[in-house]
């Protein structure tokens, strides 16, 4: 019997051992997951305080902007430059930018703020002026069809495309970053979560916020009732050494009570004596038992 109580009271701590290790592992889980989230919200946060409508969210040297339209798709036809084509709801990783053209080379991407669509724009390099001053830019779709003429510059066909808008000139101060990287696709993503930030970051937030609540209070109860625990130990060990106390302080007294009715000779009980003391423990047991309970 004993071996079977034994081998149940191990299962049982081995169950509550799992239990224990599986909540763990989940609040180790909503932890990272939580903490991630935070940190996002925190450098997205960031950054868009960095930006705003004239400039692209940044922070160290390093910012995104989703593509608002087609003017720099090709339809998929390779590029000759380093940074190829890319459509509308591509994601673009843009570099912030000095301002001063001298490290930029014909075929770079760059965004700027430009006053005629009252937006930021990202187009590419066709020219650069020869004292770095400024750049004009073209998008690649246009170009498709009526490229800038390289090998003039300051000819009557360049000058009709900046009359129709067809390029841009953009000084060099006026130059906000150099895309270095493009993610297709990740724009739309972006500017879903921007339309529905309530849904994708404030609610979850909150959710795992409650289910942190709720492990910090389930903590402090378990504390407590351990600390009950432990505490209702240690009264009962103080109850059982009470009463050893007390049940020597009455074999004292009934010996030293013997002992003057002559009950004792040579420190060893008579027939009258060990009668009396027999019953002296029954009723010391039995006050034990009902202590107890």
């Amino acid at each position: 019997m004993e071996d079977i109580s034994k081998q149940k009271n191990e299962n049982g701590k081995k169950k509550r051992t799992g239990k224990q290790k599986t909540a763990l592992v989940f609040k180790i889980i909503g932890n990272v997951i939580f903490y991630a989230i935070i940190v996002f919200l925190f450098i997205f946060a960031l950054m868009n305080i960095r930006g705003g409508k004239e400039s692209f969210p940044n922070i160290f040297g390093k910012g995104f902007l989703s593509v608002q339209s087609d003017s720099m798709n090709t339809g998929g036809k390779d590029s000759e430059y380093e940074i190829e084509s890319f459509a509308k709801g591509d994601l673009l990783i843009v570099s912030t930018h000095s301002g001063d053209a001298k490290d930029l080379k014909v075929g770079d991407v760059i965004t700027w703020y430009d006053s005629s669509i009252q937006a930021l724009n990202t187009h590419r390099i066709v020219y650069i002026h020869t004292d770095y001053s400024y750049v004009i830019t073209q998008g690649d779709r246009i170009a498709q069809t009526m490229p800038f003429n390289k090998e003039d510059p300051f000819g009557q066909g360049n000058a009709t495309l900046a009359l129709n808008g067809y390029t841009e000139t953009v000084s060099a101060g006026q130059i906000q970053g150099k895309v270095t990287s493009i993610w297709g696709g990740a724009g739309s993503v972006l500017d879903n979560l921007q339309k529905n930030w309530l849904f994708y970051f404030v609610i979850p937030v909150a959710v795992l916020l409650l289910i942190e609540l709720f492990f910090v209070f389930k903590n402090i109860l378990d504390y407590r009732n351990e600390k009950k625990k432990l505490e209702s130990g240690n009264n009962q060990d103080a109850l059982r050494n009470e009463i050893e106390l007390e049940k020597d302080k009455i074999r004292e007294e009934l010996l030293k009570e013997l002992q003057e009715k002559g009950m004792i000779v040579n420190d060893s009980l008579n027939e009258d004596g060990k009668e009396d003391l027999k019953k002296v423990e029954e009723v010391k047991e039995e006050k034990e038992s009902s202590d107890n309970e």
